[in-house]
């Protein structure tokens, strides 16, 4: 599951987000998501969910370059 958000700049704002992404990944039965960002790079887990946020930028180099 992937989730998009330009910025984290409250922590109110990074916990919506994650919250809807946890809820996507339990209801699809998945074990890990993402959150694109601008510019923000962090790793947690969530209620047994691996979360990470990553630039855009960084993700769709890391689909070109196939990793």
């Amino acid at each position: 599951a992937i989730q998009v958000s330009a910025d984290f700049a409250g922590a109110q704002t990074k916990e919506r987000e994650a919250r809807g992404l946890i809820q996507a990944c339990k209801k699809f039965d998945l074990r890990k998501g993402t959150i694109l960002s601008l510019d923000h790079d962090e790793q947690f887990e969530m209620d047994g969910i691996q979360v990470s946020i990553i630039p855009a930028w960084r993700y769709f180099f890391d689909q070109e370059s196939g990793t």
